[in-house]
């Protein structure tokens, strides 16, 4: 009997072990790394900056996960939020919480307000492949104060595409990424559209990015400026 329960535990732990190395995670795994990231306007101008640090790591039946601590800084470096996140890997995909396309919204401010997000998660299939089409997500934000509507926000990202792999250089060093193109559509008061690249490195995340306005103007750019 104990052989048979020895045999069934060594099953389950060598499926595990699979589930988990079939993942390629885009994201730091060890307990206490930081990684910075500094955001710019379109004229280069410091606008923010988020430090996020790995709490735990763990295996799960379904892949791996990592719960991590974001905190959004003010360009003179004054905390504006600190938020609580999981990044994990599920099936063989990557999957990676949409909150970076809401740096710039200070939730705190809308505090003793009832702040309802609905998002879904943006996936990195572990093959990925120059030329192939990653799947679209979509979030939403909605602020409510005393049964009265206050703000509601949507944010769609389709379109993605793996354009290329190159290298890519910034303060934190140089990293092999993935080139990803994709389309954007934030819906508040109105629609605006826009275009955006990332690159992403394996077991770092984000590198860089870059949003173009409809007429393909820069009016943002976020880069890898730390990781320890």
């Amino acid at each position: 009997m104990k052989r048979i329960i020895f045999f069934l535990s060594f099953i389950l732990m060598s499926s595990m072990v699979v589930i988990a190395q079939d993942c390629e995670f885009y994201f730091p795994t060890t307990q206490g790394a930081m990684i910075e990231h500094r955001h710019f306007d379109g004229r280069e101008r410091l606008n923010s900056v988020t430090r996020t640090t790995v709490l735990e790591s763990m295996s799960t039946e379904s892949g791996y996960l990592v719960k991590v601590n974001s905190e959004l800084f003010d360009n003179k470096d004054q905390l504006l939020s600190s938020n609580s996140l999981e990044v994990k890997c599920e099936g063989g995909s990557f999957l990676l919480d949409m909150s970076g396309y809401f740096q710039d919204l200070n939730l705190d401010s809308f505090e003793n307000m009832e702040v309802r997000v609905d998002s879904d998660n943006l996936a990195l299939p572990s093959n990925l492949k120059q030329g192939s089409f990653l799947p679209p997500a979509r979030s939403r934000i909605s602020v409510v104060n005393a049964g009265v509507p206050v703000m509601n926000m949507v944010v769609n990202v389709y379109n993605r595409k793996v354009e290329a792999i190159e290298e890519v250089t910034t303060p934190a060093g140089t990293f092999s990424c993935y080139k990803v193109s994709y389309d954007l559509e934030t819906i508040m008061l109105f629609q605006v559209k826009s275009r955006g690249i990332e690159w992403y490195a394996k077991d770092i995340g984000l590198v860089k990015s870059e949003t173009y306005n409809r007429s393909g103007k820069l009016t943002g750019r976020t880069i890898l400026s730390a990781l320890n």
